[in-house]
């Protein structure tokens, strides 16, 4: 692709941004959505796309499955713009249909077949307002899969090398980098978080699948000391340990040592630590962050 014509690049990193803020909203309220539904239990969601994996089979089967073959298929087969936005609306309300019940399936995929569907929507869309040569059609697929990617997993790195690889060819290397970075830029405006790390932080925090954490349950923690942190060379009767907590042993090699008041914490050991289950990840930080504070610099920081 000319240089020349890299304005059409900027447009698409642009458009591929929003619709990945648009797919990360829709996502999330998907799940609110089935959490919302109190009469029906959650063992029963997945019925739900099953039912309508059914009706679209005989409706539009094109986006079922994973979606290597429509892909395959997006730049021969000469869909219209019309059958496109219809392949696009039906595979992205099923995504979130399918995901949102909680379903095995995950996003990796389809929200890649997403992304080639705007891909060659765009370049049909300029070929029919200015006349633009559509043989850049399978070009404009796989930036618009790699800007798409960046733009809902935050990524822009690994998305041009995965776009690169699943090609094997450096030859829209530079173009995928403008694309995503574009598509990186609008999400950073808008203050858009990762959507692994969404999802994980709703599972853990948010209690979206009926799990709170539990006082009578208990966890063993393994934290690592540091050298030159806070812990190294004193003795366990000396340190402030968090509360709710105890230390039940220390790994030091290949020995694992029972230890009392008098026992001293050389760095490189692993403090084996009984908590409550309710009460680990503030005990967790608490540790981790004095086992890896550097002695030297605490006074600076």
């Amino acid at each position: 692709m000319p240089l020349s014509q890299y304005v059409y690049l900027i447009i698409l990193g642009v458009i591929v941004g929003f619709m990945g803020l648009l797919y990360n909203y829709l996502l999330f309220k998907s799940q609110d959505l089935y959490a919302g539904q109190k009469w029906l239990p959650v063992q029963a969601r997945p019925v739900i796309p099953f039912v309508v994996a059914g009706l679209l089979g005989l409706l539009l089967p094109e986006v079922l499955g994973g979606g290597n073959s429509l892909v395959n298929t997006l730049t021969t087969s000469g869909y219209t713009i019309t059958f496109l936005v219809i392949l696009f609306v039906g595979k992205l309300i099923f995504s979130m249909i399918s995901y949102g019940s909680s379903a095995p399936g995950g996003i990796f995929l389809p929200l890649l077949v997403l992304g080639a569907l705007v891909g060659v929507l765009y370049c049909k869309t300029l070929h029919g307002l200015l006349g633009y040569d559509e043989t850049y059609a399978g070009s404009f697929m796989v930036l618009a899969m790699a800007g798409y990617f960046t733009a809902i997993v935050k990524a822009p790195i690994t998305g041009i090398i995965l776009i690169t690889e699943m090609t094997g060819s450096f030859s829209n290397l530079l173009p995928t980098g403008v694309v995503c970075l574009t598509a990186y830029v609008i999400t950073e405006v808008f203050k858009s978080k990762p959507i692994y790390e969404s999802l994980l932080e709703r599972f853990l925090h948010k209690g979206s699948y009926g799990y709170k954490p539990k006082a009578k349950n208990k966890m063993l923690l393994e934290v690592a000391v540091h050298s030159g942190s806070a812990l190294e060379g004193k003795k366990v009767k000396e340190i402030q340990w968090p509360s709710h907590c105890l230390i039940v042993g220390i790994k030091r090699g290949a020995h694992e040592v029972i230890p009392n008041g008098g026992t001293v914490v050389y760095s490189g050991d692993y403090l084996m630590i009984l908590t409550n289950e309710d009460t680990a990840t503030h005990v967790r930080q608490s540790l981790t962050e004095v086992c890896e504070r550097c002695t030297a610099l605490s006074g600076t920081i």
